[in-house]
């Protein structure tokens, strides 16, 4: 593992273009200081000023502040930077000296997530009034689904299937029946990029918020991903123009930082982690001849992820018209 601070070497794998982005950034952001460790706290900034018209659309939650809610986040801090720098050393097992990836310390990763939290919470729209509007979307959502959101660090490269097969089966160690990934074949039809999400500017780490339930109720893929276009474009655009479905490495990576937080393994985690990435293009998918002997391929399919603590972590293709819900995550 190589933990300096210089630069990652390349992977010859992929396009110049895709290559690790390193933060360069030495500036601390708005409302912070380090302390005598080097680890980012907060300075007493008092509450965001919010638009009256934003509290009175989205903020319906157990939380009286956004900085209540932006506390939560960073309690996660440690333990993700723990999840990130496993998945670094796991990366590196298979990538030659010159290849390698860095890990990140505490400080570095601390004041990358200071960065993040200034993105969702403190930068001044075009009119340059500050809503947080991303933020006030995930209190909204916390109330109405009745759920919590994972802080997920994911590598900010672009990486191969097979890197990200091995992520996927490193983590599956910890599971009774491991790691199983079914059409390899239909999965290698989607190139780097789609797979690994894109490349985010001049950071090392991705940061995202990952809902622990489903953004919408059960539909067609189609339907779900008219609904994400319709708030994007609609009323409530401003709001959702942080979300998205998350990337099958962004998934994995989530595997990985969810397990993290976790001190007690509840049986059951596939409700939380279940991602149908609706976002990639469909793909025809080969399937097992039926009870009458002829073969029904599956012709609009698209990639599925999750892991249960009772069984294992599975990544297959599943058919893209399936009733299901979607889970978007907040980047």
């Amino acid at each position: 593992m190589n933990s300096s601070n210089e630069p990652s070497y390349s992977n010859p794998n992929i396009s110049a273009e895709d290559q690790p982005q390193i933060s360069t950034s030495k500036e601390l952001p708005t409302g912070y200081e380090q302390d005598a460790s080097g680890v980012l706290v907060r300075r007493d900034i008092g509450n965001v000023a919010v638009s009256k018209e934003s509290k009175n659309r989205l903020i319906s939650s157990e939380f009286d502040s956004i900085e209540a809610f932006v506390g939560l986040i960073e309690k996660q801090a440690e333990r993700s930077h723990r999840a990130y720098n496993e998945m670094i050393d796991v990366l590196n097992q298979k990538r030659r000296p010159d290849q390698q990836l860095s890990s990140i310390d505490r400080s570095a990763f601390d004041r990358d997530l200071a960065h993040q939290i200034y993105e969702w919470r403190d930068k001044p729209d075009s009119n340059g009034k500050i809503d947080a509007k991303a933020l006030y979307y995930c209190m909204y959502y916390q109330n109405k689904r009745d759920g919590t959101w994972t802080l997920n660090a994911t590598p900010n490269v672009i990486l191969t299937p097979d890197e990200i097969f091995a992520l996927a089966e490193s983590f599956g160690k910890r599971l009774p029946a491991g790691t199983i990934i079914n059409d390899e074949a239909a999965i290698r039809q989607y190139d780097n990029r789609q797979l690994s999400g894109s490349i985010k500017p001049d950071v090392t780490i991705r940061f995202s918020l990952m809902p622990s339930t489903y953004s919408t109720d059960s539909d067609t893929a189609e339907n779900n991903l008219k609904r994400l276009g319709v708030a994007r474009n609609g009323e409530y655009a401003e709001e959702y123009d942080k979300v998205a479905v998350p990337s099958l490495l962004e998934a994995v990576s989530y595997w990985y930082n969810l397990d993290a937080q976790l001190d007690k393994k509840p049986r059951s985690q596939e409700h939380k982690t279940r991602i149908r990435h609706i976002n990639l293009p469909v793909k025809r998918v080969p399937r097992d001849f039926d009870n009458k002997n002829r073969l029904n391929p599956r012709e609009h399919s698209v990639p599925i992820s999750c892991f249960s603590y009772e069984d294992c972590a599975e990544i297959f293709m599943s058919d893209a018209n399936d009733m299901e819900s979607a889970r978007f995550e907040i980047y």
